[in-house]
């Protein structure tokens, strides 16, 4: 069997079609219908960026970042983390039970461990009568990973607040 010049003009053509359309398809797919519904959301939204932290937590955010300075050995603070990155789980179960939950502040070590995790308790903080089973799963995920926990109140003491963090950072020595 032999084939025309015409013939073979356009099976290569069918070819390269059939080749563009099965990467345009592999380039759509890579983003993923999840990403895709998305991004139709976030273009019908009006959006505007907000302040991380209310004025009680940037006060206790400086006082933390004048503690830990004062203490020495490389200390950190860092504001509005989610658990999922500070704690591992050998079980699915256990990672998802405390991965979307967010501390007010986490302090780490030099080496960038976890060492202290920090609920502020101040207003706003339980508008939707929850806050209390939240920070009771918080606690128990960072007490069995061996991370220290405190809860703020707003009444609180610079010097209070200092032994507090002294005491929990030699129990995590």
């Amino acid at each position: 069997m032999t084939f025309s010049a015409t013939m073979i003009s356009f099976i290569a053509f069918a070819i390269a079609v059939a080749l563009l359309w099965l990467a345009w398809r592999m380039m759509k797919g890579r983003m993923g219908a999840a990403s895709r519904k998305q991004l139709r959301a976030l273009k019908r939204a009006r959006l505007e960026r907000k302040r991380i932290m209310r004025q009680g937590e940037y006060q206790l955010y400086g006082d933390l970042q004048t503690v830990l300075r004062a203490l020495g050995g490389g200390y950190q603070v860092f504001p509005q983390v989610s658990m999922g990155e500070l704690i591992a789980s050998d079980t699915d179960d256990g990672f998802l039970a405390f991965n979307s939950k967010r501390v007010d502040f986490a302090v780490t070590d030099a080496k960038g461990y976890p060492v202290i995790l920090v609920e502020y308790q101040g207003t706003g903080h339980d508008l939707d009568g929850t806050a209390k089973g939240r920070d009771t799963v918080k606690r128990e995920a960072a007490t069995r990973a061996g991370i220290g926990f405190l809860e703020v109140f707003p009444d609180y003491d610079t010097d209070a607040l200092r032994a507090d963090i002294q005491m929990l950072l030699e129990e995590a020595s």
